[in-house]
């Protein structure tokens, strides 16, 4: 079965288009809260998410038991913008997500050079 239903999926896919053209987005990155409260399947879970400094070999900042995602979004740089837009998935799925390296820096990066860019 899969995790969202047509309607849903379809939703996401809207609010990721409005959000990738809204004129509105002006800060350099701005949180995005996806679900008022935890996300659909999590309700029952008691952790909370964590983010720390990973050791080797990843020796880079984690977040772990998400319950509540969140989309962070860096605004492209002004004098290079290209009109495109990234969507960026840290690995790890929900147990770790390596959000440094896979998520923030590479947003950055590509936020340099012009991308309207989201990390998951």
């Amino acid at each position: 079965m899969p995790f969202f239903s047509k309607p849903q999926t379809l939703q996401l896919s809207m609010l990721l288009i409005t959000l990738c053209f809204s004129q509105l987005l002006v800060a350099q990155t701005k949180t995005i809260t996806l679900y008022d409260g935890k996300a659909p399947g999590s309700e029952s879970w008691t952790w909370q998410a964590q983010t720390f400094k990973a050791g080797p070999p990843m020796s880079a900042m984690v977040t772990y038991n998400v319950s509540q995602p969140v989309m962070h979004y860096y605004a492209a740089d002004k004098a290079t913008q290209n009109g495109a837009a990234l969507l960026i998935l840290p690995g790890g799925a929900m147990h770790v997500l390596n959000t440094e390296y896979e998520g923030d820096r590479i947003a950055k990066t590509f936020a340099q050079k012009g991308f309207q860019c989201f990390v998951l």
